[in-house]
């Protein structure tokens, strides 16, 4: 596997694991309903350490539109805030061509109720 295609992997494993969700739960004042959620990386943005099966990622943009204070019919909050992170991975699969992500940490500041939103 390139270096190219491991960065192309671990961006993909980034981008749909449930850490950003995670990362809403535990928002101030705290999310009651998630309407939806995204995230933007490039796997520019991605560097790996292929020895010690780590990385980091920088720029993410992380987009979600929520339900304050009720999960159904509260008050409608759209907003994007940019992140950081890192992690470790794992080659998967006989030949090694999959990765999986071992452990993420996401470095945002999720004030949901900040001015700059």
């Amino acid at each position: 596997m390139t270096l190219e295609s491991i960065r192309e992997k671990v961006t993909e494993k980034v981008i749909g694991n449930d850490a950003w969700l995670n990362k809403l739960d535990h928002s101030n004042p705290g999310h009651y309903g998630v309407n939806d959620h995204g995230i933007d990386l490039s796997s520019d943005d991605v560097f790996v350490n292929i020895p010690q099966r780590s990385f980091e990622f920088k720029n993410a943009n992380f987009r979600f539109n929520l339900n304050l204070m009720s999960s159904t019919n509260g008050y409608s909050h759209k907003g994007m805030k940019v992140a950081n992170g890192k992690g470790t991975f794992r080659f998967s699969e006989m030949n090694g061509e999959q990765i999986e992500i071992d452990d993420l940490e996401i470095e945002v500041d999720l004030d949901l109720m900040a001015d700059d939103l």
